[in-house]
């Protein structure tokens, strides 16, 4: 059984998983063991939001004369919902892959399973994914289980910043936002409250020139945030070569595996466009909202997805797919003073 080694982690080390993609574990929290577990997935449990949100593919695990455990993590996949089934939020932990509602497909790719595990976690009733029409009339929105996203992130070299490319599966959910002039419109008139739009482009759809030129745009704009040596031939070539070469997974689908410039060339369509939004520590950030026939992409640099994520994207994601709105902007609720 593959299992999930769950990591306590604090905010101060959200930079080392978000931009180096590295765990580590002090030998006072006890040696791991990887191979007996047969754990090769890892889920950082932020101890101040009460969980975890994603879980990574492990690449590679190390360990010094002192007993410090470094982990180096790949893909990543984005939970539906934050999972806070740890025992005790003080060691690391193994849970069963399935648990946080994936299984297998190949090593590090991930696929959400038909059956929705979270309540192994998390005690909530189980549904399965797929059910008949007329079940699926009279289950109650807020007991569906609705589409998963992979998230693949890109490691730059030391003086290039890292990518993450978001995949969302083709949906035929009657409420999916059916193009992007659509959810233009949406992020754009702050009908999703939550993420505070500064400003966009508009649609453009040119096809591949679009998509290149939109990844290209994610690096400059990310090598200007991080302060990065300025080389646009350097990092020309960078958005040129994620583009032909770098696999993108996407669920149930044929084209999963393909490069996004494959994509393009297989759905002979593409079309973008960019949002940014302010943070207080980055400045503003800009996203790339894409469809690539009828893949929807989001496209950053890693620090971007990362932050957007926190500030209202996953709603904007669950809308698009075609979660009811109320389903993909719970309504917030106050703590009673006792």
């Amino acid at each position: 059984m593959k299992r999930i080694i769950v990591v306590p982690e604090t905010s101060d080390y959200e930079l080392d998983v978000s931009h180096e993609g590295i765990v580590y574990i002090n030998a006072k929290l006890g040696t791991p063991h990887f191979d007996k577990w047969d754990a090769r997935y890892l889920a950082p449990y932020w101890i101040k939001e009460g969980g975890a949100n994603r879980v990574y593919h492990i690449t590679d695990v190390a360990q010094d004369a002192n007993g410090m455990t470094t982990i180096t993590l790949g893909n990543s996949f984005v939970l539906d919902k934050v999972w806070s089934g740890m025992g005790n939020a003080r060691r690391f932990e193994y849970h069963p892959l399935e648990a946080f509602g994936f299984t297998e497909i190949e090593p590090g790719l991930l696929k959400r399973v038909h059956e929705y595990a979270d309540s192994i976690a998390n005690s909530e009733p189980s549904l399965p994914k797929q059910v008949s029409e007329y079940a699926d009339s009279i289950i109650p929105d807020s007991e569906r289980v609705w589409p998963q996203f992979f998230l693949t992130k890109v490691i730059g070299s030391e003086d290039l910043p890292d990518l993450e490319i978001l995949t969302l599966p083709s949906s035929s959910l009657p409420l999916a936002v059916p193009n992007l002039r659509e959810l233009e419109r949406i992020i754009l008139s702050r009908e999703v409250e939550e993420f505070n739009t500064i400003g966009g482009s508009m649609v453009d759809e040119r096809g591949a020139d679009t998509c290149r030129a939109a990844l290209q745009q994610v690096i400059l704009d990310a090598a200007v945030r991080e302060e990065l040596p300025w080389n646009p031939e350097k990092t020309e070539r960078y958005a040129n070569q994620v583009f032909v070469s770098y696999p993108i997974p996407v669920m149930n689908s044929p084209i999963s595996g393909l490069s996004l410039s494959q994509m393009v060339t297989s759905a002979g369509s593409g079309a973008a466009f960019m949002v940014a939004f302010p943070h207080h520590t980055l400045g503003n950030i800009t996203l790339y909202f894409m469809m690539i026939g009828g893949t929807r992409i989001v496209l950053g640099a890693a620090d971007g997805i990362s932050a957007g994520l926190r500030q209202g994207l996953t709603q904007i994601i669950l809308r698009w797919m075609g979660v009811p709105k109320n389903e993909a902007n719970p309504k917030k609720t106050k703590s009673k003073k006792s």
